[in-house]
């Protein structure tokens, strides 16, 4: 009986280190559309999931990239725009195995040279590989 108590708290205090050591959402999504703001495409594809990352950028869709691949097409898309402000929107976890979750990026730019500005969406989708938040698809829409 004893033992059968003591493998019971073991097995909790096991799952409990896991679970506490997983990556949570909410930071990651923040460490996003801080990249996002710096036009930091080496930051941002640093989040790749292993298979790459699917992009859609003005209309055009192309992926799974590898990250080297996919900073490119980010840095191209940057160069196009100067950036005001990018804000966290909703980051939802969805359920399912494996784990995947969403982010919507809110991103104000305006063309250089100008002082009118654009508000767009970024539609971040994530996997759970590893232990951490990886990025699996990057949608921008204008």
């Amino acid at each position: 009986m004893k033992s059968r108590a003591l493998l019971s708290a073991a097995l909790l205090l096991m799952s409990g280190a896991t679970a506490s050591s997983a990556q949570t959402l909410e930071p990651v999504a923040q460490r996003i559309a801080a990249a996002w703001n710096k036009n930091d495409a080496a930051a941002l594809t640093a989040f790749a999931a292993k298979p790459g990352i699917s992009l859609e950028l003005a209309g055009e869709r192309v992926g799974p990239l590898p990250a080297r691949q996919a900073a490119a097409a980010l840095r191209s898309l940057f160069d196009k725009r100067e950036t005001v402000t990018t804000r966290a929107g909703i980051a939802k976890e969805i359920t399912g195995q494996p784990r995947r979750a969403f982010l919507e990026l809110s991103w104000i730019t305006r063309q250089p040279g100008t002082s009118e500005t654009a508000r767009s969406t970024v539609f971040v989708a994530l996997v759970f590989e590893d232990g951490h938040w990886r990025v699996t698809e990057i949608r921008h829409m204008q």
